[in-house]
């Protein structure tokens, strides 16, 4: 009767122990297929990404061909514009033009305190404008 017993504790013991080396075994392995996966999706992505930067790289020569002076020129001449180059390019600053008062507010401004409020915000914002547009 003893050496049964020892006989199926240690059976036990083996078969814990293939049933232990067998988990191990299945999580080594499904880590391999994870990393797999992700080596896979890892190579997708950057194949999309460097299709994605050819095709800016090729849309961004497209638009400076078209913007190029002499291709413009040819364009004009085949559209038969009568227009020229500018000779000088001559940047000039045009002040902004004062915003009219709303109706409403002109109404609401009836009070002579309310007038002095709003000549005092009319010119606090034109000095914070004329300060932004250093």
């Amino acid at each position: 009767a003893g050496r049964g017993e020892d006989g199926m504790k240690g059976s036990l013991k083996v078969i814990f122990l293939v049933g232990m080396v067998t988990c191990l075994f299945l999580i080594y392995v499904h880590g391999q297929v994870m990393l797999l996966h992700l080596s896979y999706e890892i190579n997708a992505r950057n194949h999309a990404t460097n299709q994605k930067l050819e095709e800016y790289r090729r849309l961004k020569f497209q638009v400076d061909q078209l913007k190029a002076p002499r291709i413009l020129e040819t364009k004009m001449k085949d559209l038969a514009l009568d227009l020229i180059p500018p000779k000088e390019i001559k940047v000039v600053r045009i002040p902004q033009a004062p915003k009219a008062v709303a109706p409403a507010v002109a109404r609401m401004s009836a009070h002579p305190l309310t007038e002095r409020l709003n000549q005092f915000l009319g010119r606090w914002i034109s000095v914070a404008q004329a300060k932004t547009d250093n």
